[in-house]
């Protein structure tokens, strides 16, 4: 039986002491590049593959990363979900998903899973930014749809624009000047944004404002509150919804009512679920790259969470959305 080569073989190999290939296999730059030179060519002719587990134990890793959501239905988490995967595959590292279904153990189990990963992504604020500001102490956190702060990396789209997209198109294409916001803004920097984009575009227009309808960011929430405005009676022209989700609901509740969409009034959703274009009318909405916001989220971590990285400050990326343009805005 072979036996099995072992790092002191190497070290021989190479000419140089244990742990400077200890160093040259965790990703030390301090050594020179005749070194790791050295060491690369008797890694390679000996085909020797450092123990992941060693390398964890020797520099305090877990070689683990952490995704934290509010939930997993809807196309984007698992858009998200599959981009976070497909990028961290192949480098060795695992990750595990923490969903916060029991408001009461939630901070107890994120505090625990933070001793046992390198890094972590946290969609939006559910989580609390003391715990998270705890934890980035010790580890890159990156915020997904969340407001930007001093402790944490970030990945959003460009909620403003979008939404402020939309509501130019339904002003300046379809003459409305009657337009309610639909959707709960208060708990989601995300939806902030969209309604700030809203205001500004009626605000250009010197059209005056309603005041936002807020209801939860689902089908039945956007269902419920639009069967309210309805029974109040001052039927908008158009409605600016939060998500998808929220514009479907209404859309159910208008057609239970005989209300026609785009006929009667129009509407537009954001995200662009799969749903949203196979219904009828099919829904104008803004597109979000879920697999991309994930993707960026674990480039980031894999870029801030490896030990020879001296990079500094905290990163904010912005990904484009796209306006999709189909009939429930009356197009």
């Amino acid at each position: 039986m072979t036996p099995s080569i072992t790092i002191r073989d190497v070290a021989r190999r190479a000419g140089v002491s244990v742990a400077t290939v200890s160093r040259v296999t965790s990703g030390n730059t301090k050594v020179s590049e005749d070194t790791l030179n050295r060491v690369n060519a008797a890694l390679t002719s000996l085909g020797y593959e450092p123990s992941r587990l060693g390398q964890a134990l020797a520099l305090k890793r877990h070689n683990a990363f952490a995704l934290v959501l509010p939930g997993l239905g809807g196309a984007l988490f698992a858009g998200l979900l599959k981009g976070f995967e497909t990028t961290l595959a192949g480098t060795g590292i695992t990750f595990h998903v923490l969903v916060a279904q029991d408001p009461e153990r939630f901070q107890t189990q994120l505090k625990d899973l933070s001793t046992r990963v390198d890094g972590m992504c946290v969609f939006g604020s559910f989580a609390g930014d003391g715990i998270v500001s705890t934890i980035a102490d010790r580890m890159p956190i990156v915020r997904v749809a969340g407001n930007p702060d001093a402790a944490t990396h970030s990945v959003n789209v460009t909620n403003f624009e979008a939404a402020q997209g939309l509501t130019r198109h339904l002003i300046g294409e379809h003459g409305l000047r009657d337009l309610l916001f639909l959707g709960e803004s208060a708990q989601s920097p995300d939806v902030q944004q969209r309604l700030q984009g809203f205001q500004s575009a009626l605000a250009e227009a010197q059209v005056e404002a309603r005041r936002p309808e807020p209801c939860s960011l689902t089908e039945a929430g956007g269902f419920k509150a639009m069967r309210a405005i309805l029974d109040r009676g001052g039927r908008p022209q158009g409605l600016v919804c939060a998500t998808d989700e929220v514009a479907l609901g209404a859309l159910l509740a208008c057609s239970a009512a005989g209300i026609s969409v785009p006929g009667d009034l129009k509407m537009t959703g954001f995200d662009d679920i799969e749903l949203a274009s196979l219904i009828t009318p099919s829904l104008t909405t803004a597109r979000q790259p879920f697999h991309d916001i994930g993707a960026r989220a674990a480039e980031i971590l894999l870029e801030r969470a490896r030990p020879a990285l001296q990079a500094t400050g905290m990163e904010s990326t912005c990904l484009p959305t796209e306006l999709i343009i189909r009939q429930s805005c009356g197009c």
